[in-house]
């Protein structure tokens, strides 16, 4: 299947309007936008970590004689640009004044867990940045490229088309709707599959013409939301409800009871079973093309026991109050199949050569006729063909009215008229997904379905041969039910092509109802039914959970994140100049001021290189400090022995876990005396 996935801004209802928006990017976009999003946490936190230095600094500076290791973390929180430079520096502080100070670790130390502890949560923030897209929405929505109901030009793009839909919702049928599925083929539709149930009901036909001691089996959605479970994505006053139920029953061909026969057999019988014949079933009028008509349903001739092949299916279908010559319904039911406001499917399955090793009680694949034509023991099946009906019926309710008002149960070709709409009380937007979903559903019926497979809907084939083994007692409760994921699955399909056209399959033109009409003019063109332009408004609100390689960003997440560590960033620049401001106008925490004035490294720089007369300095106040312009001089840590006895103990003073001579530990008194500090 041919997708597109939109890329930029939209809204998910599911999460609302605010916390539902949602950028979503291509694999390319949203991986260098992942990236940008991790260099700016990294830029946050080191810009964070110049206000926390700040605030720190200024909250431990005060005025008064204090001991060297004060200045020293002072200055480490003055200076250090990084939180894991500060981590390093403290640690070692720790450690140099470990026999200077008493309990100076509690000095230091929690400093460095702190500026350690500010590390990790940063470099944490930094990586699971990109978890940013994970609280946005998981779905995505279709690009509309080719938006429109399909509308095939020739029976053979008809039949075609038809085709590949019916096997494609098969197959998705089969893979999808096992609750134990795990295929990544599933993750396409908003929900894997339509939820539904099944249980017994009243036969919905003439209770002469169903099978007795088998009630019908009827299989109904639970009640579908056009959001949540169709993907339609729109605001809850926008949305509908859609259900659909079928009710199947197992055929009499004879009733005994009333003495009435729905076949007619050409030839004898042995063991109830006719042989080398033609048995005609009389279940309503055929409507053939030209005006043919035939007074029978279907023919099967016997000769088909002997002739190894597997199952063959005959279908038929009928609408409601269609008129007899109508060529939507090729079937007219007799009266005694008739069913009240509802699409009728009638099946005949043909069992031809199929033979059953045990017996079973199935009222439709049942076989208990002893046959040794084959040397074993083996059993036919109890009718040569079995004949199933089922009522395919509809309905759309309003969520949004105060009594959940729904249609009644009804068939494809009544929903959505406007008739049956007005007493929903639905706005334009919900009459148009109603009238999408109306359309939708004169293209599943059972019918639909089985047409263009013959007998490959039949789950009992798969695997076997012409030879079955055991075959359960609701065998044909089974079938239903598997062709009703199918029919579930073809609609989810169905749904999701509508924003993106059929298949490249024939000539298939595709319907735009909201656009004008070749060669109509700009004034007739003009097009303001609500309806028609709610149906051109749904080409851009199919959401999907396939996610082609985009990536997903909650909108609301990134204003967070972007708009805080904003904020940090500008107050990391502005708060320092303004809180000095502040306190050399007031007076307050003025000394605070010129502590972190004083503590610069630049500044503590002019003050060594002053005190030993290297260049003229100008502002002791300012962040950077000037010599006079043009002015050049040579610094020096006074002559070269000394310079070289002062490098010679640096390089002893930062390895002390070596061990350090108790007479180098006083070289710095001697070097600075000598230097004249």
């Amino acid at each position: 299947m041919s997708t597109q996935i939109y890329t930029g801004v939209w809204t998910d209802w599911t999460l609302g309007r605010v916390s539902g928006a949602t950028l979503t990017l291509s694999a390319r976009t949203g991986a260098t936008f992942l990236s940008f999003l991790a260099f700016f946490v990294t830029l946050v936190g080191a810009r964070t970590w110049r206000l926390v230095g700040f605030i720190a600094h200024q909250a431990l500076a005060k005025d008064g004689a204090h001991d060297g290791l004060y200045y020293q973390r002072q200055h480490i929180l003055r200076n250090t640009i990084t939180p894991a430079d500060a981590t390093w520096q403290f640690l070692q502080q720790s450690w140099h004044w470990r026999k200077t100070v008493q309990r100076g670790w509690l000095r230091t130390v929690p400093w460095a867990v702190c500026a350690a502890a500010y590390l990790c949560l940063f470099a944490a923030a930094s990586i699971f940045s990109s978890l940013i897209s994970d609280a946005a929405s998981e779905y995505r929505l279709l690009a509309p490229t080719n938006c429109g109901f399909a509308s095939p030009t020739s029976s053979e793009s008809f039949l075609g088309l038809r085709g590949t839909e019916n096997e494609e919702a098969a197959t998705y049928a089969r893979q999808c709707y096992d609750d134990n599925s795990t295929s990544a083929a599933c993750d396409i539709f908003c929900i894997r599959s339509l939820p539904w149930r099944n249980g017994s009901s009243p036969c919905p036909f003439d209770s002469s013409v169903c099978l007795p001691g088998f009630p019908a089996f009827r299989m109904a959605t639970d009640l579908l939301d056009s959001h949540y479970d169709l993907g339609i994505n729109d605001a809850p006053p926008n949305r509908i409800s859609y259900r659909r139920e079928t009710l199947c029953s197992p055929l009499v061909t004879r009733n005994l009871e009333t003495n009435t026969s729905f076949i007619q057999q050409l030839a004898s019988e042995r063991n109830g079973v006719a042989y080398n014949a033609t048995i005609r079933y009389y279940y309503g009028q055929l409507n053939g093309p030209r005006g043919r008509r035939s007074n029978y349903t279907y023919s099967y001739n016997t000769d088909n026991f002997d002739g190894n092949t597997g199952y063959s299916v005959g279908a038929f279908r009928s609408y409601p109050e269609e008129p007899r010559d109508s060529r939507d319904s090729h079937w007219v039911p007799i009266k005694e199949l008739q069913a009240n406001r509802s699409d009728v499917t009638l099946m005949f399955i043909a069992h031809n050569s199929i033979m059953h090793l045990e017996q079973n009680n199935d009222p439709i694949f049942g076989a208990h006729y002893e046959n040794y034509d084959r040397g074993d023991q083996l059993y036919m099946t109890d009718r040569p063909v079995s004949p199933i009906a089922c009522i395919d019926r509809y309905s759309i309710c309003n969520p949004n009215s105060k009594e959940k008002k729904c249609t009644p149960p009804q068939a494809s070709n009544t929903l959505g008229t406007e008739a049956e709409l007005k007493v929903l009380g639905l706005n334009s937007a919900q009459r148009a997904t109603a009238m999408r979903l109306a359309v939708l559903s004169q293209s599943q019926s059972f019918y639909d379905l089985i047409f263009t497979r013959v007998s490959r809907f039949l789950q009992i084939q798969y695997g076997l041969n012409l030879l079955h083994y055991r075959v359960p007692d609701d065998q044909w409760k089974r079938e239903m039910g598997a062709l009703f994921s199918d029919a579930l699955s073809y609609f989810q399909h169905q749904i999701m092509r509508y924003p993106i056209g059929p298949p490249p399959i024939g000539n298939i033109s595709v319907v735009k109802l909201w656009l004008p009409e070749p060669g109509v003019s700009a004034q007739e063109a003009i097009i303001d039914d609500p309806i028609v332009l709610g149906l051109g408004r749904m080409c851009h609100n199919q959401k999907v959970r396939m996610t082609d390689g985009t990536i997903n960003f909650s909108i609301l997440g990134l204003g967070i994140m972007i708009g805080i560590g904003s904020i940090l960033i500008a107050l990391s620049f502005f708060m320092e100049p303004a809180v000095s401001f502040i306190q050399k106008r007031t007076g307050i925490g003025a000394v605070k001021a010129s502590h972190w004035e004083r503590d610069n490294y630049l500044q503590t720089m002019r003050m060594l290189y002053e005190a030993n007369g290297a260049g003229d300095w100008e502002g002791p106040a300012s962040r950077f400090p000037r010599t006079k312009s043009g002015q050049t001089f040579e610094y020096r840590f006074g002559s070269r022995e000394e310079y070289r006895t002062l490098t010679q103990y640096s390089e002893e003073d930062v390895r002390p876990m070596m061990g350090v001579r108790s007479d180098i530990r006083r070289k710095p008194v001697a070097v600075i005396s000598a230097m004249g500090v």
